[in-house]
């Protein structure tokens, strides 16, 4: 089971648009701001509300960043083969829901004119259509708040594809399961090595940490603690005899032609640095 990886998904997917239809009242306080016209006071009306994507009441983005956080936190745990389900999985519904996206950003109003053009910039959250259609029909900033919302949307799902493939093994066609290897340690660190994931926590020569980080921190936020060792072996580039050299993944040419191939069998770019330091034979 995924939960986080499902409350994720689940925010993302859903554009949760609550309707309503109301009698226009001078009293309510809901519209006293929509700039209703006077004719349509004591009418039925449709109320489509977007108040809990508003900019101006909650910060959306960073909801959905926090939830984006903890879902590659729960990815990072995953077995490989887990992973591999989860990500196509993702990409499937980032395909899927684009189209959604799209369908709502077209939205007409019944003059045929696009919503986005036609809508009056007013700071409320309500799309106003009285029920049975009259005169200028649109009022307000819906269409801001509704396109806010599937830009967050759309950022955050790319967001995490575009981390999570580095860290997901692709099986090829004739590859009836996944090397075993790859449910390594050193493969999974030494992918991240090279393929750049490292370089925001090193000094530019690359052989040192910046300062303002530690073995355990990046470790950590790397999203397995067992990395510590691999991380000051390699970049302390530990001597063979040493009781960790195992964990310097620059000690072995055999593991890092392994993740070398992996990387160009899936497209992945590789860090010149990375082959730099491949041993010779």
């Amino acid at each position: 089971k995924t939960p986080n990886i499902d409350k994720f998904l689940n925010e993302v997917r859903t554009l949760d648009i609550k309707q309503s239809t109301i009698k226009a009242d001078k009293n309510n306080l809901d519209l006293k701001f929509t700039g209703l016209p006077e004719h349509l006071y004591g009418k039925d009306i449709q109320i489509c509300d977007l108040r809990h994507y508003s900019q101006f009441t909650s910060d959306y983005k960073g909801t959905l960043d926090k939830l984006k956080v903890s879902a590659l936190n729960e990815f990072k745990n995953l077995s490989e083969p887990k992973r591999l389900s989860n990500l196509k999985a993702v990409k499937t519904l980032a395909e899927k829901i684009t189209k959604s996206w799209d369908c709502y950003l077209s939205i007409k109003d019944e003059k045929g004119s696009n919503l986005l053009s036609a809508i009056n910039n007013r700071l409320t959250d309500f799309f106003i259509i009285p029920n049975k259609p009259t005169t200028g029909s649109i009022y307000n900033n819906f269409t801001t708040d509704l396109h806010n919302a599937i830009l967050f949307k759309k950022m955050a799902i790319s967001d995490f594809i575009k981390e999570t493939e580095p860290l997901t093994v692709e099986v090829g066609a004739d590859s009836p399961a996944v090397d075993k290897y790859k449910d390594n340690l050193w493969f999974k660190f030494g992918l991240l090595l090279a393929t750049g994931r490292m370089n925001e926590y090193l000094s530019p020569n690359k052989t040192v940490l910046k300062s303002n980080y530690s073995a355990p921190k990046i470790a950590k936020e790397l999203g397995n603690e067992s990395f510590e060792k691999y991380i000051l072996a390699t970049i302390n580039n530990y001597s063979l005899n040493n009781s960790n050299a195992n964990k310097n993944i620059f000690n072995s040419r055999d593991k890092m032609l392994k993740i070398i191939n992996h990387c160009e069998i899936n497209n992945l770019a590789i860090d010149p640095y990375f082959k730099e330091c491949l041993p010779t034979e």
